[in-house]
């Protein structure tokens, strides 16, 4: 589900301090490891432009 990964991963890295769709796509990606443990990832993090919708 790619909501799922979009909101996991931006609730993530909004508490962690990331402030733009960029600074969460590269937090995204140094921890998606992690993420992989419990989230789907068959492409991998999803970029900058996937969680642009969300944010507004």
């Amino acid at each position: 589900m790619r909501l799922n990964r979009v909101s996991t991963t931006s609730i993530c890295a909004i508490i962690a301090g990331c402030d733009d769709v960029c600074s969460i796509e590269e937090y995204g990606k140094s921890k998606q490891d992690w993420f992989a443990q419990f989230l789907d990832l068959p492409h991998g993090i999803p970029s900058h432009d996937t969680f642009c919708p969300y944010r507004q």
